[in-house]
């Protein structure tokens, strides 16, 4: 989105004080608000993450480990712990790839639900979290020492 400083027009760019008098003056093309380009972007963002993700679920082997960070809660006058989970192709493949899950919890839940159809080998540590995930058809477990 770094590109949003000005869109261009033909060889003329329009600075963020321009684009706003066009509006005041009433011209709204769509191609010129700011709100689409940032929807344009976020869609477009949206789509390489889905494809990302699809190219670390390709693999037969998947590594998954979730870690501990920080969460500031506004409300609350301090933070608290939120998880990322961490997704990788298997070691021996051709082409690594990483995918990561901001989630605000540890449940099992949550590779549950990453890994909704999704089969083959998951090597992960000893945490149960992973069981129900695991129980079903097309899994298989393979722990590593942690």
């Amino acid at each position: 989105m770094a590109h949003l400083n000005g869109l261009d027009l033909g060889r003329k760019r329009l600075s963020h004080k321009d684009r706003l008098f066009k509006v005041l003056e009433g011209d709204f093309l769509s191609s010129l608000t700011l709100l689409d380009q940032i929807t344009r972007e976020f869609h477009h963002g949206w789509w390489i993450c889905s494809a990302h993700r699809a190219f670390v679920l390709g693999s037969r082997v998947i590594h998954a480990d979730e870690t501990p960070i920080g969460l500031l809660d506004p409300g609350g006058g301090k933070t608290k712990k939120a998880y990322m989970w961490a997704y990788a192709r298997g070691a021996f493949e051709d082409m690594p790839g990483v995918v990561y899950d901001f989630c605000e919890g540890r449940g099992g839940k949550y590779p549950h639900e990453f890994l909704k159809g999704w089969t083959g080998t998951l090597v992960v540590d000893a945490y149960a979290g992973y069981d129900a995930t695991m129980s079903l058809e097309g899994r298989k477990t393979a722990n590593c020492l942690a």
